[in-house]
């Protein structure tokens, strides 16, 4: 029996992970989507956006069992030869019932709030979207000898200090509770009265509840008797256990021969299967007391507003009623509701191994057990609670908040509940920094002095610092919260010349101006601002955009085209400095006399181009050849005729084409061309039948080793010809290019072919064959000449191809 209530314990302790919940941020302004779930009259946030990245914390608290948190906090503290229990740990002994509370809650990512408004008014509406992930525990109503029992365990020990064996004891409304939910909810809050000091808002958030998990104990009557520690007598009993279809009933629930998947079952605890969607709810009013508000109105941009990093009230006073609703679950098949008349149960033969498996198999199985029938479904209250807050702030940046939050059981059978809390937080509150320090104590008798801080956007903290820092002797209660978020917080107008017009709208910023001309000042004085006075110094009518005539030419700024040089006014205000009747601006030429015709620039050859773009300058031309002539008559212009002076085809740019070796052949057509050769062969010298002959035998008998650059020596003799040769013929230079097939990877192909040609290259070389007539490439697979499919084919398309060139 120890054991299994050892599980129960170390189970509800495993699950928490937030608190109930951020009790110092209550206390802000600046609480954002956070505190959403708290008060949904959110309108007159101080946020414009507020959206969470993560939330997360923990809390635990009960009014039993401490524990000294120096065993967490301080290194090497704990002696493995004491005894944890008796040392470590310490039992509230005072014949109060005992009860122990865990919450959890997790504000997912996305959660978000904004607020809108018009005029001074920015945050006359507020919506918003959460969604948390909720779980809580609560073991309630145990009497003292219950719980030092499941403490101690059943035994010699145990009975040695709380004396239960052969004691009939009696427990009432004895339960064990717990729930986990997904809520989805959508808030909208909006200013209801605002007229001289007095402020009300109210706001609403509606829930779309899904279930995920729950399970319940509760036991209204509990008639009991141990005797000799292995047999629990149970009589007149009354009891319910409530599981819903999706909580694992035994070890083997996630056994491969069960089929089980730890993965798969935590996708399906959050698919809508299990009693499906329910509805829940939130409401909230608030008012404000605000004596002071006028003294932070500012006029801007022709309006009034209130500085958004000023506290507007003096008092705040609110209620709010939060999870206001139920959940509806299927019931396992391990649920009962049974009674006990008499029964001795030999408990050494219980095995608890499989959890609720074995609790269940032991109710069947057992005569005593009486089953009664129950329904397929069963529903659980969330854990509703009513908050009461007053808010003092005697300053814009420091308050004092007062919290009563009331947490009653909604239903005693099914339901689960926050505990009871009243707080006194004073605190400090900036716009990107606040610090709260909440005074806390529960139903439960913890007391808690906890600090909460806002940095940004993260916000850490607990309510309970002096616990975590190891100045209490034993920690009955814990816990730790944390946030991070992405704020977006409206700042007071910014007005860098102090001229009641916003940066964002002064177009004069860095000048004091008015609101009617946009920030602009009007310096002159002649009732055009400056912004748009052509002449912001001198003063000027209108009709000229304030402008004088600054030049004295007696044409007006606004109508001279050189309003700082004087000029004629025939041609509005501006110097013609050649005096060719074209206006400098205007003249591609000012100070060279020229005609309209080409915009006031001259043209001596007379040929209709200007001396400025005629590439001729000196000699008629063509106009569309920039005035350049065909000298030479071979059709092309002497500016786009590399030889002018001599007629030649325009592929070769006007020049006749050569033949440098005199053999008839022109260089264009002459692959040898500076070599004496034969018109029939392009230019190039004939090879002789034997020559031929020579390179195909070097070509047909060069051989390599397998994969490698290595020539075989059976080669030799061929390529001992060729060298023979190329010594011979001075003007005779040689071409090799490697070729491979396709067998293995194109880049190492290509260094193959490569490296045989170089090889070649070398052995000619070593036969005194000058180097510098020898050329190589490598071209790997890439000119086949054969099909590459084929043994034979790539037999071909391993060769190296040697070419006679004429040096």
């Amino acid at each position: 029996m120890k054991k299994v209530l050892l599980s129960v314990i170390i189970t509800c302790s495993s699950i928490f992970s937030f608190s109930q919940y951020f009790l110092g941020l209550r206390a802000s302004q600046y609480g954002g989507v956070t505190n959403v779930g708290f008060n949904p009259a959110i309108a007159g946030d101080r946020h414009r956006f507020d959206m969470t990245i993560i939330g997360l914390g923990t809390t635990l608290s009960n009014n039993y069992v401490g524990i000294d948190p120096k065993t967490f906090l301080k290194k090497n503290y704990i002696n493995s030869d004491l005894n944890f229990q008796e040392t470590y740990m310490r039992e509230r002994v005072n014949g109060k019932k005992k009860n122990i509370y865990v919450g959890t809650q997790i504000q997912g990512p996305l959660s978000f709030m904004f607020t809108f408004g018009k005029k001074k008014e920015n945050h006359k509406n507020a919506l918003a979207f959460t969604w948390n992930i909720n779980t809580v525990v609560n073991a309630d109503n145990m009497s003292e000898k219950f719980a030092r029992i499941a403490y101690w365990g059943v035994g010699y020990k145990s009975d040695s200090i709380s004396h239960f064996n052969y004691l009939e004891m009696h427990e009432k409304n004895l339960s064990i509770q717990a729930m986990s939910w997904l809520d989805y909810g959508i808030t909208y809050s909006r200013e209801v009265y605002n007229k001289g000091d007095h402020y009300v808002k109210v706001g609403g958030t509606l829930k779309f509840i899904q279930a995920v998990i729950s399970g319940n104990v509760v036991m209204k009557d509990l008639n009991y008797r141990w005797q000799n520690y292995d047999t629990l007598s149970i009589y007149n009993t009354s009891a319910n256990l409530d599981v819903n279809s999706f909580a694992p009933t035994s070890k083997e629930y996630f056994s491969d021969d069960k089929g089980g998947d730890v993965g798969n079952y935590v996708k399906d605890l959050f698919k809508v299967k299990d009693g499906g969607f329910s509805a829940a709810g939130d409401i909230a009013a608030v008012y404000e007391w605000r004596p002071k508000r006028d003294k932070y109105l500012y006029k801007m941009d022709g309006k009034e507003w209130y500085d958004v990093g000023k506290s507007l009230y003096t008092i705040q006073a609110g209620f709010s009623m939060t999870d206001l609703g139920r959940v509806r679950f299927k019931r396992s098949e391990y649920s009962y509701n049974f009674e006990v008349k008499k029964l001795d149960w030999y408990v050494k033969d219980f095995n608890a191994n499989d959890g609720l498996q074995s609790i269940g198999d032991t109710i069947r199985s057992t005569p005593g057990f009486i089953l009664k029938p129950t329904k397929s479904t069963y529903t659980m209250w969330l854990p509703t609670r009513f908050n009461f807050w007053i808010d003092y702030n005697p300053v814009h940046f420091f308050g004092i908040h007062a919290l009563a939050s009331v947490a009653p059981r909604m239903n005693p059978d099914r339901s689960v509940h926050h505990i009871t809390t009243f707080s006194f937080t004073p605190h400090l509150d900036w716009t990107y920094f606040g610090l709260y320090l909440p005074v806390s104590c529960d139903v439960l008798g913890n007391v808690g002095f906890g600090t909460t801080v806002r940095i940004g956007p993260l916000i850490i903290g607990t309510s309970d610092l002096l616990g975590l820092m190891g100045a209490k002797k034993f920690m009955y209660n814990a816990d730790v919260h944390v946030a991070l978020k992405i704020p977006i917080l409206p700042r007071k107008h910014r007005d860098r010349d102090k001229d009641f017009v916003s940066n964002r709208l002064d177009e004069c910023k860095k000048v004091k101006g008015t609101w009617e001309t946009r920030g602009c000042p009007d310096k002159d004085g002649d009732g055009i601002t400056d912004t748009e006075d052509k002449c912001p110094d001198n003063p000027g009518p209108r009709a000229t955009q304030g402008c004088p005539d600054r030049d004295g030419d007696g044409v007006y700024d606004m109508n001279d085209d050189c309003p700082d040089e004087k000029g004629l006014a025939e041609l509005k205000g501006c110097p013609d400095t050649d005096g060719d009747g074209i206006a400098d601006k205007d003249d591609d030429c000012p100070t060279e006399a020229g005609t309209v015709a080409l915009i006031g620039c001259p043209d001596r050859d007379g040929d209709g181009v200007a001396d400025k773009d005629d590439a001729c300058v000196d000699v008629p031309g063509d106009i569309a050849h920039k005035g350049c002539p065909d000298s030479d008559g071979d059709g092309l212009y002497d500016n786009e005729d590399d030889c002018p002076r001599e007629a030649g085809p325009s592929e070769n740019k006007g020049c006749p084409y050569k033949d440098t070796d005199g053999d008839g052949v022109l260089d264009k057509d002459d692959d040898c061309p500076t070599v004496f050769g034969d018109k029939d062969n392009k230019g190039c010298p004939k090879l002789a039948k034997k020559e031929l002959e020579i390179i195909k035998y070097a070509f047909e008998n060069l051989e390599f080793e397998t994969g490698k650059d290595v020539i075989r020596k059976t080669s030799y003799i061929s390529l001992n010809s060729l060298a023979s040769l190329l010594v011979s013929k001075p003007n005779y230079g040689l071409q090799i290019e490697g070729h491979t097939d396709s067998d293995g990877k194109p880049e190492n192909n290509l260094v193959l072919s490569q490296k045989r040609a170089e090889a070649v290259k070398r052995y000619l070389i070593g036969k005194g064959v000058d180097g510098s007539k020898l050329e190589t490439a490598g071209y790997g697979d890439t000119k086949p000449i054969a099909d590459n499919k084929t043994k034979e084919g790539k037999q071909k398309n391993r060769r190296v191809e040697m070419t006679i060139v004429f040096k």
